[in-house]
């Protein structure tokens, strides 16, 4: 639950960036001196709701990537922390059935 909430968070904090990077793309503006002007512009003409156009639809696919990130990433570590301890206790055992042959 907590990821879906910062995801949400992150999101929402950065989004009005995507929104004038996406209008400077579609402008074939450069870096420099579109940044300032598509600002401007949205500004001027649409407020503060301009920069959140196409909020809902970013978080209908970034959240649930961010989940299943998230999830996935935290399965497989627990699968290969599960697999190192199986193969530590086989080298445990091993060892101590050459060291019972050896001293028996």
């Amino acid at each position: 639950m907590m990821v879906f909430s910062m995801q949400a968070i992150a999101s929402s904090i950065t989004y009005p960036h995507e929104v004038v990077r996406s209008q400077m793309h579609v402008r074939g503006l450069g870096p420099f001196n579109g940044f300032g002007l598509i600002c401007k512009e949205i500004w001027q003409n649409e407020g503060l709701v301009g920069f959140y156009k196409g909020w809902a639809t970013n978080m209908f696919r970034t959240v649930p990537a961010a989940a299943i990130t998230f999830t996935s990433f935290e399965l497989f570590a627990r699968l290969l922390r599960e697999a190192g301890a199986r193969q530590r206790a086989t080298k445990e055992s091993r060892r101590q059935a050459v060291v019972s042959e050896v001293g028996g």
